[in-house]
């Protein structure tokens, strides 16, 4: 295996056994979970990510399944609505539940990240100060108790006025985080992010290829964080005829996603790299990661892996695992 490949894919997938179409139960999903923490290719496992309101299901599960030496990390799903109180109320529940959480457990359990749908109203608004407002008042709530989210990831729920919507999300993510990082108030806190969803149970969840192009343009134009949600069984870009829907590649998206930000890319020169179906086309060595003439050194991919392309999620590690092997990359 090649230096870059194993930095383009460490710690990358978070895991959702318990969400369709898997939807394990929790103590099936937590044991699934382990055991590919056991693996071989464990160095591939993010985050474990668990809606709010199953927080307290665990706490019976801890002497079983954690300890202070063998910790795992968790992502905390929030529930949203259509309107900015009904997304102020979710955020309100993911604290407080977590707060209880923290409260009871004694150790073992990290929960540093955090994913919420933005509200239909917020996205839909166009209305970047208050989006921001939103986010900082948000932000300064986490930063007060110790155990919460740092990490905050938002999915905005996109109408047919997607391009504008995605547009002002991300300029308010942007300069919310461009505040924090001027902010002398905030010590705990770190970023708010884009959780863009890639795939699903449904055909309507895959998005277009013009719009992830969009995105990611966008993603790189800002310079806001991105964890890609959902629909990565395959490494290269392939069609499912039984589901009758292309499934997007992760290797398709990274590339794109890194490719954009070294060579300054539109949206319509990405195209080419997301709609690629050619396995070959994705090269790896020690040095570097390559798709036809663009290249990323395996440096630069390793920095921007920790500041810009934070994760993507999927319901199983194996399928992604079989994806590689069939390349003879693992």
């Amino acid at each position: 295996m090649t230096r870059s490949l194993k930095i383009l894919m460490y710690n990358i997938i978070d895991y959702i056994g318990l969400f369709p179409p898997e939807q394990l139960s929790l103590e099936d999903a937590l044991n699934e979970y382990t055991n590919y923490g056991k693996g071989d290719y464990s160095w591939m496992l993010g985050d474990f990510v668990i809606p709010a309101g199953k927080l307290k299901e665990l706490i019976p599960l801890q002497d079983e399944l954690f300890t202070r030496t063998d910790t795992m990390d968790f992502s905390i799903l929030g529930n949203s609505g259509d309107t900015n109180e009904g997304f102020l109320k979710g955020m309100d529940q993911l604290i407080k539940r977590a707060d209880d959480f923290h409260d009871k457990q004694r150790g073992g359990i990290h929960t540093e990240k955090a994913e919420i749908m933005l509200s239909k109203e917020a996205t839909a608004s166009g209305n970047k100060k208050a989006i921001i407002e939103m986010l900082d008042d948000i932000a300064g709530r986490m930063d007060s108790r110790k155990p919460a989210p740092r990490r905050i990831f938002y999915e905005p729920q996109l109408s047919e006025n997607w391009r504008n919507e995605i547009r002002i999300v991300l300029q308010a993510l942007s300069e919310h985080n461009e505040g924090i990082k001027k902010s002398d108030k905030l010590h705990r806190y770190r970023f708010a992010g884009l959780k863009f969803r890639c795939g699903g149970v449904e055909q309507s969840m895959f998005p277009s290829l013009e719009k992830l192009a969009f995105t990611l343009s966008q993603v790189k134009e800002y310079k806001v964080p991105i964890k890609c949600s959902a629909g990565f069984n395959h490494p290269v870009r392939t069609y499912v005829d039984s589901q009758k829907i292309h499934y997007h590649g992760f290797f398709n998206v990274l590339a794109a996603g890194l490719f954009a930000i070294i060579y300054d890319l539109n949206d319509q020169e990405l195209i080419p790299v997301l709609s690629s179906e050619d396995p070959g086309a994705f090269k790896f060595s020690d040095e570097k990661f390559m798709w036809h003439d663009y290249k990323i050194s395996a440096n630069e991919m390793e920095q921007l892996r920790k500041t810009r392309f934070i994760s993507f999620s999927n319901h199983r590690l194996d399928l992604p695992i079989k994806g590689l092997q069939q390349m003879k990359l693992l």
